[in-house]
């Protein structure tokens, strides 16, 4: 089962309620089609974020300090909560373990651009 499969069969009961409430607030707004358009849109936003989860990896080092920063307001979130912190290589120690604060335990090296 691929990701969008698992999340379809997880959550396709929220995105169906949600459907119907926006269904029954604005259908005389936007007509039949409007119903399929939420249903294409919320799929489509699942997709996408699925495809942004996808690229933690490339992130510069700044960008996943910038997303650990946000917390659980980051897409990335679920990538990370588990183990919030990533891998750094600091010229004076090699490759080091920093959270969101992107500073080096042992020299104070600061990561985040923040100089």
């Amino acid at each position: 089962m691929t990701d969008i499969e698992r999340i379809r069969a997880d959550h396709g009961m929220a995105q169906a309620r949600n459907e119907s409430i926006a269904w029954r607030r604005n259908a005389h707004l936007y007509g039949v089609s409007y119903q399929q358009g939420h249903r294409n849109g919320w799929w489509a936003g699942v997709r996408w974020l699925l495809e942004q989860q996808g690229q933690w990896d490339d992130l510069t080092d700044i960008e996943a300090l910038t997303e650990l920063g946000k917390e659980h307001a980051s897409i990335y979130y679920p990538i990370f909560k588990t183990d919030p912190v990533i891998q750094i290589d600091c010229p004076s120690h090699g490759t080091i373990t920093v959270d969101k604060t992107g500073v080096c335990d042992m020299c104070g090296r600061n990561f985040t651009g923040d100089n």
